[in-house]
């Protein structure tokens, strides 16, 4: 979660395709470097649709690279 609210506050009121990969990479590798573990144990968990708590997270995370994809 804490990730995510990261790449929003970064993404925030970014249009341009190349410039929401690149903020979304530099989000996500700022990440893994100050929390090192977190990142080990978020990218070794697979997420289910049919959880409730993680359902929202996925929604968002594929709105983003819908977004992405589409400008």
């Amino acid at each position: 979660m804490l990730r995510s609210i990261v790449c929003l506050q970064r993404i925030n009121g970014l249009d341009d395709p190349q410039a929401l990969l690149r903020a979304e990479g530099q989000a996500t590798r700022d990440f893994a470097r100050s929390h090192h573990n977190r990142y080990r144990v978020m990218t070794q968990f697979q997420l289910n649709l049919q959880d409730p708590e993680a359902a929202p997270l996925i929604q968002e995370v594929f709105s983003l690279l819908k977004r992405m994809l589409q400008s």
